[in-house]
């Protein structure tokens, strides 16, 4: 770095003391933000696998590109000063693990981590659970999902990460990848995180494809061409069916993988499938059917279509699964597994 520039840099930084004594100054960013970390040397050495030994006093590290308040926060939960550190969201602690995997002191920071994750992860379960809670956490799911499988990846958190990677398997567009993980600076860490994306990549489109199946399979139960009753006409039920049919493609819910719809995700889906059979339009269909205005409805008319699409979305959830973090990178198993990770490996 250039004298001048870090002299003006060094006037500005604002000094923090989180160790009395400390032995070791971390200088950190540039500009109005730059913080003069003092802290020590003793707890970074047992916390970390980057050894400081070799540093001569005065003690100094240099992370002119770094974010001072990553690192600042990143010092503090190794110094046990965590009281004021509550408000940290998903992508902030994010950004903490990949210190902490730059650092190589997963294992120390890990309990920290844990105990941030238990509330997000009960908030997760609930919310990929069934079909009610999901609209109320709809955005919770969106916004949480990708972090949190980055962090459970990072750290080999069983539990988050199986959660997590059903939430994205809900929540995000099949061909949906996020940004380059600069948030992961170690090369195999990153690579590691784009593995298990591209892998959920695959398996969102999956399971789109396979929830239009479900629905058209409930849909078609019991379906005839023609039901010969006094009161039928034939072509009754295949006149209801194409009426619903017509209805779910203008709902954009029969071709989900098309351009028009390639932001249309599983969660939006459900949702909008939700939408739609509640709608009067949707119960109009079997009220104007043949037999029905005949005051005789057939077997397939006097089906309770709404209910049975309710049904059919809650037998898909709970099919729905996650990815289990030993199997999908540790073994040659399928690690896609329902209802939580493998036991045998907690």
């Amino acid at each position: 770095m250039d004298s001048s520039i870090w002299e003006g840099r060094r006037a500005k930084a604002t000094e923090v003391e989180l160790a009395p004594n400390g032995d070791l100054l971390i200088m950190v960013g540039k500009g109005d933000d730059a913080l003069d970390i003092k802290v020590s040397s003793i707890v970074l050495n047992l916390a970390s696998g980057v050894s400081l030994a070799m540093l001569a006093p005065p003690k100094q590290i240099v992370m002119p590109n770094a974010n001072p308040k990553t690192v600042l926060e990143f010092c503090k939960i190794l110094h046990h000063h965590t009281e004021d550190l509550e408000h940290c969201d998903a992508e902030q602690i994010l950004d903490l693990v990949g210190i902490a995997d730059e650092w190589m002191c997963k294992k120390v920071f890990k309990p920290w981590i844990a105990q941030r994750m238990t509330k997000m992860n009960d908030q997760l379960r609930a919310a990929t659970s069934d079909a009610f809670t999901m609209t109320a956490y709809g955005n919770l799911i969106q916004s949480e999902t990708i972090p949190l499988v980055d962090i459970a990846a990072t750290m080999g958190m069983e539990d988050l990460f199986w959660t997590a990677t059903k939430a994205s398997l809900l929540a995000r567009s099949p061909e949906w990848m996020p940004p380059s993980p600069g948030k992961l600076p170690r090369p195999e860490a990153a690579r590691y995180n784009r593995d298990i994306h591209e892998f959920l990549v695959k398996t969102r489109a999956q399971y789109l494809k396979q929830f239009v199946k479900n629905i058209f399979d409930c849909l078609f139960e019991g379906f005839t061409h023609w039901e010969p009753t006094e009161t039928n006409r034939p072509g009754c039920s295949l006149q209801t069916a194409t009426r619903f049919v017509e209805s779910l493609d203008n709902a954009g819910l029969t071709k989900p993988l098309t351009v028009r719809h390639q932001e249309r995700s599983l969660l939006s889906s459900m949702l909008a499938l939700q939408r739609l059979v509640r709608a009067n339009n949707w119960k109009r269909i079997v009220l104007e059917a043949p037999c029905t205005s005949h005051g005789n409805p057939c077997s397939y008319c006097s089906r309770d279509f709404t209910a049975d699409m309710f049904a059919m979305i809650v037998n898909t959830i709970e099919d729905l699964p996650g990815v289990c973090h030993y199997c999908f990178f540790s073994t040659d198993r399928d690690p896609l597994v329902t209802k939580g990770p493998c036991s045998e490996h907690h």
